[in-house]
């Protein structure tokens, strides 16, 4: 989750996992790099801080949506600073059907069918929207198996034709 700072569009303290500060670029002062034709520019922005008058009205409101870090995070970039449990619906039907059929003691055949429908709904990890849906997932499973068993006998077919020797 974006830090204290960040929330206020101060990036100062962005780090990588090195420990060097991030640079923040403004994305309007792009021109064309007259050294390396082909390629471009950009000025960073003031004291790695974003400006006010530059934080969109939407981005501002979508902000209360994010949760506020509850753990320290990883040394220099603060990543990994949000830990949440949350509970997830799964509602699961299965349909099976299975036949054998046996032709004589050492010759049988089986059949089975299964039919599985498995809804896993999303966690509200963050616990602020009502409702999320875009992560819920839906699985149809269809799979048959059939089986022959023959069970052959040591003994030959014709057991009274014996060799002599």
């Amino acid at each position: 989750m974006p830090t204290a700072l960040q929330r206020q569009g101060d990036f100062s303290q962005t780090r990588d996992n090195q420990g060097r500060n991030v640079t923040i670029y403004d994305a309007f002062t792009t021109v064309p790099n007259p050294n390396q034709p082909g390629t471009f520019m950009r000025s960073p922005f003031p004291n790695n801080r974003l400006p006010n008058n530059r934080i969109h009205p939407v981005s501002a409101a979508v902000k209360a949506f994010y949760p506020r870090a509850n753990q320290p995070g990883v040394a220099f970039t603060e990543a990994q600073n949000f830990f949440a449990q949350a509970s997830a619906p799964v509602d699961k039907d299965v349909l099976g059907l299975r036949l054998d059929h046996n032709f004589s003691d050492s010759r049988r055949v089986f059949g089975r069918y299964t039919w599985d429908d498995t809804f896993r709904g999303a966690p509200n990890f963050y616990g602020n929207i009502a409702e999320i849906t875009a992560s819920d997932l839906n699985f149809i499973r269809h799979s048959a198996v059939v089986g022959w068993t023959e069970t052959l006998s040591h003994t030959p077919a014709n057991a009274q034709h014996r060799a002599t020797v």
